[in-house]
Order: structure tokens, then sequence, then C-alpha cells
């Protein structure tokens, strides 16, 4: 059963097409109106699942009146609620709850992912969610010049490559991280970790003398240089000639944090 949130005469496009060919099969289409909403209400309670379609991808203001009422109505019965592509009452583009919008079970992604299917708040009010391929070839995708990517597998894996068995850490770069002040050296260790971790053969971490210290003691396959310091335990100007040595022989140089 179907229960349209306006009138059959007003559909057009493919909206109309679907509600011909859903009445051919013998769908049930019921017209909802503000004066009918509530006469409704026992569909909606001995129903086992509710479809979200009341919006797509083009809204751009918050639902009010009418149609805000059909959304607490889908909320309010707590029935398994599947999401048509999005959430109605989300924006597709910012992840913003606009108003008034639909909790969902099962949000069904159409064709590619949209923002708001991994932004907050949007995702917060979609318990799963999962990509479903409608047709749509990827080359038509790629003629939109879509300038949002998400970062997956595919797009690193090459710089992901088997090592050769005869080699050593010292064929797999160098990297110098300049990081770290009093009260926060934790910030330069994650850093360093985080280096070795994405696959650099080797890693000097290069933070203030006092900062250094700590480091000594601990067990990370992480070089160590104290460098001269401030008053206040951050780096001092009398640092730049020893950094400018430290990085001829480097590969990478990672700064800033802490």
């Amino acid at each position: 059963r179907v229960l349209l949130a306006g009138k059959l005469s007003e559909l057009k496009g493919d909206a109309a097409t679907n509600a011909v060919s859903a009445r051919k099969i013998g769908i049930q289409v019921d017209e909802l109106d503000p004066d009918s909403l509530n006469r409704h209400d026992h569909k909606l309670r001995h129903c086992d699942i509710i479809i979200d379609a009341v919006f797509g991808t083009g809204l751009n203001k918050p639902a009010s009146g009418f149609i805000e009422k059909v959304i607490d109505k889908i909320n309010q019965f707590e029935k398994f609620v599947v999401s048509v592509d999005i959430n109605s009452g989300v924006d597709s583009d910012s992840g913003q709850l606009m108003g008034p919008h639909v909790k969902s079970d099962l949000t069904l992604a159409l064709a590619c992912w949209k923002q708001s299917h991994l932004l907050h708040p949007s995702a917060g009010v979609m318990k799963e969610t999962r990509l479903i391929n409608i047709g749509i070839p990827e080359k038509a995708s790629a003629e939109q010049n879509i300038r949002v990517h998400q970062c997956e597998e595919e797009d690193i894996k090459s710089y992901f490559q088997k090592r050769n068995a005869n080699s050593h850490k010292g064929n797999y770069g160098h990297v110098l991280v300049l990081a770290g002040s009093r009260g926060k050296g934790g910030s330069a260790g994650l850093t360093a970790l985080a280096v070795l971790r994405s696959g650099a053969g080797l890693c000097t971490l290069a933070l203030p003398d006092t900062c250094q210290k700590a480091f000594e003691v601990h067990p990370m396959e992480v070089m160590t240089v104290p460098l001269p310091e401030t008053a206040n335990g951050t780096l001092s100007l009398r640092a730049k000639e020893p950094i400018l040595d430290l990085l001829e022989d480097k590969s990478a140089l990672a700064i800033g944090p802490g």
C-alpha cells in the first residue's frame, strides 16, 4: 500500500509513471491530506515496514505544515523505517537536519554516497546505510565533475606495495618529525608512531630538550634529537641550524603537532 502525501492528479514525470504502474499491478495508492491523515493511523500501526520516500536530494528548506505532520507520523509509530536515498528532512549536501526529519533503521543510498550519509548530524539519524546499484554507469557519474571524493582502499593501495624480501628499513624513507612542547609531548609521540605505521622505514623525532628526555626511555622504534628550547618549553629560533642539518638526508618532514 502507498500513502501519497499529495494528489495523484498532481504527480509528474517518473512519479506519475510509477503511480500508474503501481495501480495496474494492484497496489493501492491512498491520497493523504491534512483532513485524512489521522484516519490512516491504523494502517501505520499495523504495518511491518514504512518506506520513507517523501523527499529526495532536492530538498532545500525545512518541512512544514502538512508534510511536517507526515514526518511526525512516520517517527511516531516506531516501525522499521527504510528511507529511499536520503531521509526526508535531511540536506543531502551538508548533512544538516533541516528541521523535522525521518529517523530510519535503514537508508538505501542510490547509485552513490551523498555527504549526508557520511557526515553528522544527519548520519546519526540513519542506523544503517547501504549503497544500491540502480544501473547508472560509472562513466555517467564521472562526467558530472563531482568535486567531493571519498577516499577508499582502491585510492591508496598502490602506495603500499609488497616489500622486497632483500631490503631493510633504510630502503623505505626517513621522516623527520618536528613537534612537541612542554606538556604536549604526547602529540609528538603519536605523530612519530603514525609515521612508522604508514610505512616509513625510519623516523627521527626532533623536539624541545625537556620533552626529548621522556622519549629516551620509551621503547618506540624512533630516534630522538633534543633541540634548543625557549623558557616556555617550545622550540627556540636557535634550533634553526640544527633543523636544517637534520633535513639534509630526510625523505619527508612532519611539522607542528603539539
